[in-house]
């Protein structure tokens, strides 16, 4: 005997009522990491289920169906939609944006751990995603025929993936996590939609850019005409400013791919740095004793490039 198709899903989707608003409760606070009022995850419930049923779809699909429509449905995004996250972004461009700006954006990004010199993007290459550092930093270098150069730094203050803001399919440079940590990221397929729609996001990104254009021409400029103590010190002020603590991972190999330099040209730097008092070095690892003393050692770079950083870091309308 068989049964008439459309009678299990409606009976299976009736019955599934509370079963599916007790789900909707562990994936929706697991997701914000708060409480969501249980009036509105009912409405919530009610919404999805209505779309369920009318689908013909099994009890197993009501919660599925949530990550299906939630994004699209008015009435479910508003019931969804309704505070601030209660955990702040860790990331200045996300942490910058207005409450609702930052509840649309969600859903489209995903933690994800950043180990010491993953490849982010190859040069020629477009990026799957967009990163936005939380305590990693990462690193955009340009290589040559006789090496590698650190063009640019990125850290908390921005976002790694800007030939995805500027429509373009590639780079001819590589970008590398070059301090170890956590990012948020977001499909490039994702950004470009969001971008369009979210007006606080779009000058954000737009203003990042702006002065990460500014980083660019500055360290061309330190490169070109500053010794190597000076950019060094710039380098470890801004890595600094990045990260959440005064001893962090960095071996001599990779500082001299980030200053353009052999090894033992770093070897002697960081010498003369520690002789000095402004560091301590060990294997691998770099701890800022004396920051003052190392922004006297710095060149003029370091305040200009953190100067423009800084005004980026204010609240958008």
């Amino acid at each position: 005997m068989h049964m008439h198709e459309s009678s299990q899903p409606r009976v299976s989707a009736a019955r599934s009522l509370d079963e599916v608003l007790d789900k909707l409760w562990i994936t929706l606070t697991h997701r914000r990491g708060e409480m969501v009022p249980r009036e509105q995850l009912r409405e919530l419930a009610s919404i999805v289920s209505h779309e369920a049923r009318s689908r013909g779809m099994l009890p197993e699909q009501l919660v599925v169906a949530v990550k299906a429509s939630w994004r699209r449905h008015p009435k479910l995004r508003d019931a969804y939609f309704v505070s601030e996250p209660t955990v702040p972004a860790r990331n200045c461009l996300l942490g910058l944006l207005p409450p609702v700006e930052a509840d649309r954006l969600a859903p489209f990004l995903e933690r994800c751990d950043a180990p010491l010199d993953e490849v982010l993007g190859a040069p020629d290459r477009p990026m799957d995603f967009v990163y936005f550092p939380e305590s990693c930093v990462g690193s955009v270098i340009n290589l040559t025929d006789d090496g590698f150069v650190e063009v640019g730094t990125v850290g908390n203050e921005g976002l790694l993936g800007l030939s995805v803001l500027l429509d373009a399919d590639a780079m001819p440079l590589r970008s590398i996590w070059q301090v170890a940590g956590t990012a948020m990221r977001m499909r490039a397929a994702d950004v470009r939609p969001l971008f369009d729609e979210l007006p606080a996001f779009r000058t954000l990104l737009l203003r990042y850019a702006h002065a990460f254009l500014v980083q660019v021409a500055q360290t061309a400029a330190c490169n070109r005409k500053h010794d190597l103590d000076q950019r060094c010190a710039r380098w470890l002020l801004m890595t600094h400013d990045r990260v959440a603590t005064d001893t962090f991972g960095l071996t001599q190999r990779l500082l001299g791919v980030m200053l353009g330099v052999h090894r033992p040209a770093v070897t002697i730097c960081a010498q003369t740095f520690q002789r000095a008092g402004l560091i301590t070095y060990t294997r691998g690892s770099i701890t800022i004793v004396d920051r003052q003393g190392l922004e006297a050692a710095s060149c003029e770079c370091y305040v200009i490039v953190r100067d423009h950083f800084s005004r980026l870091c204010r609240t958008v309308a």
